[in-house]
């Protein structure tokens, strides 16, 4: 070989190991990425595939999961891939994973167990996240006393899950909102049935059962109540309200005086309270009641009514 060929040898050899180098295999080697499959109760979950796309370069690659559910990825490049991990009966799921930074040695990375979710797993999700969303729009629509837009709203969710005891709780409150007691009690007793301990649906339901007449049920229902939230307002006053019309003055003072304790300046509670007295002819403890129910009113009409009573009681108490 001549000089001058040599000398073309050289250059010939120095550029092809220049392209090599400018090569995207050349940067392909740069992280071992190891990591793990498993299902919703941390199962490994062998045969899934996990397909990776480089989203600087487009360049792809591919592993599968063992049966212990680990997989490896062995000299991938720096930059942000995007990696999808499926398996059929199971729902796909896509992460972004960030190796943005270049390496000069192979580097070993441990990605976090990654959950594939069964393909009921991930429907029973969406209608969760669904259920969800039309809930809190019902409430908007019974914060403004819109109860038939809350009801169409509710009904139709009841379509797609009859037993979810949230809309069937707002159901309830919005039958009984419009008087349609029957259609309240239906929804309120599947809920307290499937949920004992759900104080807020005992109440609507005793709520419910006060407005049909049914004084035994109500009463029931308010125990319940105040044994799952000894301090419910409502309930405490409910019970003294109903023990006093069944002329039980005596049952009922203890949860109306509970209720004052809870709510001093409630002219309500007081008022009721000093029938309870006048019943057991403790006039004047029903006086001392009224003035103070007297002293909380806010209705004129009201204050009106309670100072002739005053002035009626007072008389009486001269005589």
């Amino acid at each position: 070989m001549t000089e001058k060929l040599h000398r073309v040898a050289l250059v010939a050899a120095h550029a092809l190991v220049m392209l090599i180098a400018a090569t995207p295999g050349a940067q392909s080697r740069e992280y071992h990425v190891m990591g793990k499959v498993v299902d919703k109760d941390r199962q490994p979950v062998g045969g899934a595939e996990i397909k990776i796309r480089d989203q600087g370069t487009g360049r792809t690659y591919a592993a599968k999961t063992k049966g212990s559910g680990e997989f490896e990825l062995v000299g991938l490049p720096h930059g942000v891939l995007e990696a999808t991990i499926q398996k059929k009966g199971y729902a796909a799921k896509t992460d972004e994973w960030n190796f943005e930074t270049p390496q000069e040695k192979m580097r070993k990375v441990e990605l976090p167990e990654i959950v594939l979710l069964t393909d009921s797993q991930q429907k029973e999700i969406e209608l969760s996240q669904e259920l969800q969303r039309g809930v809190q729009r019902a409430n908007e629509k019974i914060r403004v006393s819109d109860f038939d837009g809350a009801l169409e709203l509710l009904e139709d969710l009841l379509v797609k899950k009859p037993e979810d005891t949230d809309v069937l709780y707002l159901s309830g409150i919005c039958y009984l909102k419009k008087q349609e007691v029957d259609a309240a009690i239906a929804a309120l007793e599947e809920v307290t049935a499937a949920k004992p301990d759900f104080a807020a649906a005992h109440l609507q339901l005793g709520m419910s059962h006060q407005q049909s007449n049914d004084r035994a049920k109500a009463l029931e229902s308010y125990r319940k109540v105040l044994e799952l939230e000894p301090q419910n307002l409502a309930a405490l006053y409910n019970m003294g309200v109903l023990l006093y019309a069944e002329n039980k003055p005596e049952d009922a003072l203890p949860y109306l005086e509970r209720a004052i304790e809870i709510k001093k300046d409630d002219s309500e509670i007081h008022e009721t309270t000093a029938y309870c007295h006048l019943q057991l002819g403790n006039q004047a403890k029903a006086l001392e009641c009224l003035e103070r129910a007297q002293d909380y009113a806010q209705d004129m009409a009201k204050i009106e009514a309670l100072e002739t009573l005053i002035e009626q009681l007072k008389e009486q108490m001269k005589q």
